[in-house]
């Protein structure tokens, strides 16, 4: 049913009416709304009411009547007869169903809004202006999709226990069965029982140790091994280059021979099978160098509804796009981490991200990383499940003893142990295997 643009205005106002007359009549009815804010009414003079109605709910609830409420009411145009028909005619028990239409209606006016900015970019041939408005828009849908009514009223403790029961008994009856994907490393499958749903799980080190090396280890073992869809973001590498170190990993093929094309006769046919292997399997690579969070959950929402969606790798943090830019780096990084936390929540799916860490790692005679390593790098340890640091002595001390060896080291997990996992580092071919393996 279509509506004169009259009609919409009167049945904005009607509701906001609804809703100032229900909040007057019983002041405890704020507690249902906490999602409804100012910026979502439509007329003037009710949004300033209900500004003036949080401030006093702010106070204390039973500060919100109507004769309170009435000069500031008048002072806006509105009568106190008014106010006593809104009261008058208020139902309590629409309360939600009436504030989540004002929060509705208000982000169709966002959205109407974006759209004018849109069509006004339609004529522009400037790609740099076109990729910023698309960006913005993608950030601003995103943001208007988040907002509104949360209905989820909670689990009672006798459905959350059946839900518990049903967990120990699986895991009870299938052994030693991962709770998530498996990471190809048998021992840091142990500690962690799989990369699981919901998670998001930080991979930090310091450059040139193997961090893009383990995010694509990673890759491999979930979307080929276990033909779990993955996507794998590597924004400091283009696709052909994430090609040709999967390659070299599978076929087992030095890799600076693989990209110049110089392989030995025995090692076409194993070339030519990891091509095969990965053409059939469940990995996406998402190249573009500049891209945002807001981007990557619209793209891993569509890639969950259409293709499954069970994991993503970001290489790395620090190469991520902001979407609304912040002086405050520190700011910038803490909203980063925490929309790819609730977009771990969202999808549950495991959201691995690496992060780079910081110089002063190098200051210390110790190089190992620790967790306070990322404490200056905004809320990266408090909005990750679990935090894994890697480190290589022999890149530190050439006289080492401990060559080729990876340490994978577990500093933060909120439902299992730490610890450190010894592995090896096959670097040439771009591998990193349980120590114990043989090549």
């Amino acid at each position: 049913m279509n509506f004169t643009d009259q009609q919409v205005v009167e049945q904005y106002a009607n509701d906001e009416q609804s809703i100032i007359g229900i909040v007057l009549s019983d002041p405890e009815k704020m507690y249902d709304i906490p999602e409804l804010k100012p910026e979502h009414f439509y007329v003037r003079p009710y949004r300033e009411i209900f500004n003036k109605i949080l401030d006093l709910f702010k106070e204390d609830a039973e500060s919100i009547t109507l004769s309170n409420i009435a000069p500031y009411a008048v002072e806006v145009g509105v009568s106190i007869s008014d106010l006593s028909e809104w009261l008058a005619s208020a139902f309590p028990s629409e309360t939600k169903k009436t504030a989540g239409r004002i929060i509705r209606y208000s982000k169709a006016r966002e959205a109407a809004d974006l759209a004018g900015k849109l069509l006004s970019i339609r004529n522009t041939t400037n790609p740099e202006t076109i990729d910023n408005a698309i960006q913005e828009a993608t950030a601003t849908l995103t943001s208007i999709s988040e907002s509104g009514m949360e209905e989820d009223e909670g689990d009672d403790i006798a459905d959350v226990m059946v839900e518990v029961n049903e967990h120990v008994e699986d895991m009870y009856y299938n052994g030693n069965k991962l709770l998530g994907l498996g990471t190809g490393l048998k021992r840091l499958d142990l500690m962690t029982s799989g990369l699981q749903g919901g998670q998001l799980i930080v991979i930090g080190a310091r450059s040139s140790i193997g961090k893009s090396a383990f995010a694509l280890s990673l890759t491999k073992a979930i979307g080929l091994d276990q033909k779990t869809p993955i996507a794998f973001y590597p924004l400091e590498m283009k696709k052909r280059a994430v090609g040709l170190r999967l390659v070299s990993n599978i076929a087992n093929i030095d890799g600076m021979r693989l990209r110049q094309g110089r392989l030995e006769p025995d090692e076409w046919e194993r070339y030519t099978m990891a091509l095969s292997e990965l053409s059939e399997s469940k990995i996406k690579i998402k190249d573009k160098s500049s891209v945002s969070t807001s981007i990557i959950r619209a793209q891993c929402r569509k890639m969950k509804r259409e293709w499954g969606l069970g994991a993503v790798v970001i290489d790395h943090l620090q190469l991520l796009t902001p979407d609304r830019p912040n002086p405050n780096r520190v700011q910038e990084i803490s909203q980063m981490t925490r929309e790819l936390k609730l977009l771990a929540d969202e999808l549950d799916i495991p959201v691995i991200l690496v992060s780079q860490l910081s110089r002063e790692v190098e200051k210390r005679e110790n190089k190992r990383p620790m967790l306070s390593d990322l404490r200056e790098s905004g809320s990266i340890e408090q909005d990750a499940d679990v935090v894994i640091f890697l480190y290589r002595d022999d890149y530190y001390n050439p006289d080492s003893d401990q060559k080729n060896i990876l340490e994978v080291i577990v500093a933060k997990q909120r439902e299992g142990m730490v610890g450190t996992v010894p592995s090896l580092y096959l670097r040439n071919y771009n591998k990193i295997l349980d120590l114990e393996t043989k090549r």
